[in-house]
């Protein structure tokens, strides 16, 4: 069965192709776009950007009572050794 794709911009444009499938027996489906993985590397050290299903309710176990703020994560990673 031959295969079309159509990119449209108004959701109009979805709900017409909708109707126009009853009618002219042609099937609808999405495609999901692929999510590419980039890995930059910064002085030898790969970054990924992170999972945004992550549950920071794990990390925050770890990280509450240990007064971390902006300000004393910015001093402490300025350092000089």
């Amino acid at each position: 069965m031959p295969e079309v794709i159509i990119k449209y911009k108004k959701f109009k444009t979805f709900k017409m192709l909708a109707f126009l499938s009853e009618y002219l027996e042609f099937s609808i489906t999405s495609l999901k776009k692929k999510k590419s993985k980039k890995i930059y590397h910064i002085n030898g050290v790969a970054i990924e950007k992170g999972d945004s299903s992550i549950d920071i309710k794990e990390l925050q176990k770890i990280f509450s009572h240990q007064n971390y703020t902006a300000k004393n994560l910015r001093i402490s990673s300025w350092n000089r050794k």
